[in-house]
């Protein structure tokens, strides 16, 4: 064989090979990669060994289905007496669709903060502070369920809301 037709030979094995090792992914447990090809959804990918096709395929984003936590400080809000509060609370959350969760809105997690805060404002804003006061349990119930019915379009499951406390940064009448 012409030492010409080696040199062809082994950059094609050579191209194949890059190829190949760049095509490679390996999907860790707990997660899902969502793939596009040529810019459109293709196919979720679970846990395990795939293969990219070069120049067509991507991943579009990665999405971990262990459950999560945030603790935001929601407020300051006003009472219905119009007292001035913030509400710390605790929620655990996980993601179940990763399709919905990556292509159902660009911020999914600062969408879900902020429907939460808007959430314990319109809450809140209905009582009076000693009623918030004593119904930390009851808001953290409605909360969890209203979170969750509305995430669930972002492919978000909401487990549990807790309220830590209620922060009374200005009681009516007292300035």
């Amino acid at each position: 064989m012409p030492p010409f037709a080696i040199l062809i030979a082994a950059v094609i094995v050579i191209t194949v090979l890059i190829f190949f090792i760049l095509s490679y992914r390996a999907v860790p447990d707990e997660q899902i990669y969502i793939i596009e090809r040529l810019g459109s959804f293709r196919c979720e990918w679970q846990s395990g060994i795939h293969f990219l096709v070069p120049f067509a395929d991507r991943i579009a984003g990665k999405v971990s289905l262990s459950e999560k936590i945030t603790d935001p400080v929601f407020g300051p809000f006003r009472t219905e007496d119009g007292a001035v509060v913030q509400v710390p609370a605790v929620i655990f959350y996980q993601v179940t669709d990763a399709k919905q969760y990556i292509y159902s809105v660009s911020a999914p997690e600062k969408a879900f903060e902020e429907l939460a805060s808007v959430t314990v404002c319109r809450l809140i804003s209905t009582m009076d502070l000693n009623t918030a006061a004593r119904s930390k349990r009851d808001i953290s119930r409605d909360l969890t369920g209203i979170l969750d019915n509305a995430a669930n379009i972002w492919g978000i499951k909401v487990n549990s809301v807790d309220v830590k406390n209620i922060i009374t940064l200005e009681r009516p009448g007292i300035r």
